[in-house]
């Protein structure tokens, strides 16, 4: 005898998952958050210039891109992480 095929998630499950990873995303963005102004108390003691690199903004980008897969189209993707990025640099 073979056992009947697993049920579908529900809607409550399949939002719960959504919640659980927009927690993650929201803690990893704190958590960025709180590199960035190291990385500025750093820089304030060793560099003078802008925050702003346009080369390692470029790299970020093309990193991006290439893992880049599913549904969420690349250029939403590209204009969330170029938010991220100059709210960051210009905190």
């Amino acid at each position: 005898m073979s056992n009947p095929p697993p049920s579908p998630p529900t809607l409550q499950e399949l939002r719960k998952e959504i919640d659980a990873i927009d927690e993650q995303v929201h803690r990893l963005l704190m958590a960025r958050g709180d590199i960035i102004d190291r990385l500025i108390q750093v820089k304030k003691t060793q560099e003078v210039g802008s925050a702003f690199r346009p080369a390692r903004e470029a790299s970020m980008m093309r990193e991006l891109v290439q893992r880049h897969r599913g549904i969420l189209p690349l250029d939403t993707i590209e204009g969330i992480w170029r938010v991220i990025i100059s709210t960051f640099t210009y905190v």
